[in-house]
């Protein structure tokens, strides 16, 4: 079996990754960290290059 990374993230990744800058960008500014925290599993990578 071959390892290969795909090159970005899936379709519904890449949604949950908007729906969570949306409530970053929705939230009042000092309350980031509690809406990070409520979706550890979608701080990575992904998220970063969906930022950029």
């Amino acid at each position: 079996m071959e390892n290969t990374a795909s090159p970005s993230p899936s379709a519904d990744r890449q949604e949950h990754y908007l729906a969570l800058i949306d409530r970053l960008l929705a939230f009042p500014s000092g309350e980031e960290p509690q809406v990070l925290d409520s979706e550890p599993d979608l701080l990575d990578a992904g998220l970063v290059k969906t930022l950029m």
